[in-house]
């Protein structure tokens, strides 16, 4: 089949009219399951610094913090940080852990919950992902993505044993919300699921929002040219986004916060976006019989959303700058820059050129084949492609800035992929056809493009051994539980550490940290660099302010290597050489402990300018 032919019904085939979507994702799920729990890392060597952070605050909710109450009040004591995350994605997790207390007790009911809740969700995200695709191209699309899907390492990472933060479920939402955008014209219950999807997905957090503004003008778009047979689908899109948005606030958001406009967070900023966006579709709707024509509809659309856009900027003009704008330029030099998920395509491209294809090759094929599988399709269908392709492009775009926008758009892909690997191809009788749609297939899969990568990778390598490639730890980097035993074992205090240990410590330890890779978390984070970066007289001010009683260091860990070339004589790299100031006592380890830890001398403090 060319691309110049068209098709005026989803693809069917023979075989795949034999096969059924759910019990592949079952199949496909348990295998995967299988695979990530066997196959991958130790659960706690396989949790990230959110993960940690995602369980402490779990733990504090059970342990008795208020629903409202999202403060981490052992971080930068005493007033603590209040999180912007939600207890929208805390409430799943503590369901399992109280579930399985009774039968595990409390701390091994966390692990459980650790293990099991990532995967749970993994079987949905299969689900809709086929879902998707056979609303487009029907039955062999859809087995096609759930397979592609299961072997995506860039949005399967998400769903392995102790992948506890929000990445995930907003995975998860985004794929729900797409489903409900590219419903029948004439439904209404999955596209208003669909904008629920999205509201959940704002109140989680708001990396998906250039999805969710594609979403909304995909809808639009589909209503502009399909006119009142889409009113009802866009009409419950819109109020479900905006009813959705402003049911969780309420229900998330204390009383007391509900007129901080806080642009980080769900808050009064984006309950009023969602008002806007999904009263203005319904709005819109609600004048198709006044509206004939594709180009009245198109600019009602334009002047409808131009004028929610202006309101917004008006009213919340700070919203639109820099998310990373108030970090500590040290800290976005020191840490945020060498962070992989803050990675640009050209960063990737430097330091990790092994993972280009399989990040962005996915994508970038997706686009170009679901944009020709609409051309190819009959025209009564190309609407149904308006919302994937669009939230897809605004993913690629999100990608190609930070290399944490890669696991929404591949997931995304996945889908599209197949839809247009059957539209372009089919799967056809003939073994030559058959061969050549599972060979596309193959080809563009994640294993296979791990594979080149990983070539391509070793080919630079042995062409040029000298070139910088990005160090993201190993086994000495201390972020594991058990590496915090030296510091367990002391009185609970305040410790001064490196940022990317500091939730691991809230975990494992009953201490309270300073540090923590948080961009609320402004005062912490700068004491810790002044401290671990400055000389004597710095390290000492930044010590005795914040009443400090433990510093610890990690000398394998990515960040203090960074520190002792950043800062040769500060702090860090000085403890790393031994060199120990007369205010501090190094505390005994067991042999073989990676992490280091150093008693602060409050006699030394006594003798010295800055007293405790």
């Amino acid at each position: 089949m060319s691309i110049a032919t068209p098709v005026s019904a989803p693809v069917h085939s023979a075989a795949g009219a034999k096969l059924r979507l759910f019990p592949l994702v079952l199949v496909a799920w348990a295998t995967a399951a299988a695979s990530l729990l066997l196959g991958g890392q130790a659960l706690f060597q396989s949790m990230s610094m959110d993960d940690y952070m995602r369980l402490v605050q779990v733990q504090d909710w059970l342990d008795g913090q208020g629903w409202f109450d999202l403060a981490q009040y052992r971080l930068d004591p005493p007033a603590g940080v209040v999180m912007h995350w939600s207890r929208i994605v805390d409430m799943p997790i503590a369901g399992v852990v109280l579930a399985l207390a009774p039968l595990a007790g409390r701390a091994a009911a966390e692990l459980h919950a650790a293990a099991l809740w990532p995967l749970l969700m993994l079987l949905p995200t299969l689900a809709f992902a086929g879902l998707i695709a056979r609303r487009l191209a029907g039955e062999t699309a859809a087995l096609a993505a759930v397979v592609l899907v299961a072997v995506s390492a860039p949005s399967i990472v998400h769903f392995r044993p102790g992948g506890l933060d929000h990445h995930g479920a907003q995975l998860l939402l985004v794929l729900i919300a797409t489903w409900g955008a590219t419903s029948s014209s004439d439904a209404r219950r999955s596209p208003a699921l669909g904008g629920l999807a999205a509201a959940a997905s704002l109140g989680i957090g708001l990396e998906m929002i250039p999805a969710l503004v594609a979403l909304l003008a995909a809808i639009g778009l589909r209503w502009a040219v399909e006119g009142e047979r889409a009113a009802r689908a866009t009409s419950a899109f819109g109020l479900g986004f905006g009813a959705g948005t402003a049911a969780l606030f309420v229900a998330t958001v204390p009383f007391s916060a509900w007129t901080s406009p806080a642009c980080d967070a769900l808050s009064l900023v984006w309950v009023a976006a969602a008002a806007l966006a999904g009263g203005a579709l319904a709005l819109l709707t609600a004048m198709s019989a006044r509206l004939e024509g594709v180009v009245m509809r198109i600019s009602a659309g334009v002047v409808a959303g131009g004028s929610a856009a202006l309101i917004f900027i008006l009213a919340f003009p700070a919203c639109l700058g820099d998310p990373y704008a108030g970090i500590d330029p040290r800290m976005a030099a020191l840490w945020l820059d060498h962070v992989s998920e803050a990675q640009s395509v050209f960063t990737v491209a430097r330091l990790s050129p092994a993972e280009l294809l399989p990040i962005y090759a996915p994508p970038l094929a997706a686009l170009l084949l679901g944009v020709a599988a609409m051309l190819s399709a009959a025209p009564a269908e190309r609407t149904l492609y308006f919302a994937p392709l669009l939230a897809l492009l605004a993913l690629i775009g999100v990608a190609l800035w930070q290399m944490r926008g890669a696991a929404s758009a591949n997931l995304l892909a996945q889908a599209i992929i197949a839809v247009g690997v059957v539209r372009l191809l089919g799967l056809g009788e003939s073994r030559r056809s058959r061969v050549r749609f599972f060979a596309t297939l193959l080809a563009l899969s994640g294993p296979a493009l791990v594979l080149a990568g990983q070539g391509i990778g070793a080919a630079l390598a042995a062409t040029d051994p000298g070139r910088p490639h990005l160090y993201e730890g190993g086994i000495a980097d201390c972020r594991r539980p058990a590496d915090m035993a030296p510091l367990a074992r002391l009185r609970p205090g305040r410790v001064l550490s490196l940022i990317d240990l500091g939730p691991t410590m809230l975990y494992a330890t009953r201490h309270a940290v300073f540090a923590a890779p948080y961009h609320r978390n402004h005062d912490g984070n700068r004491a810790a660099f002044d401290a671990l970066l400055g000389d004597d007289i710095a390290a000492r001010r930044a010590i005795a302010e914040k009443g400090v009683d433990y510093v610890a260091i990690c000398p394998g860990a990515p960040e203090h290597i960074i520190f002792e070339r950043a800062a040769p004589d500060g702090l860090s790299a000085r403890l790393g050489r031994d060199e120990i100031p007369d205010y501090l006592e190094a505390v005994p380890a067991e042999p073989g402990a990676y992490l280091r830890v150093f008693r602060v001398l409050p006699e030394a403090f006594l003798r010295g300018s800055l007293p405790r």
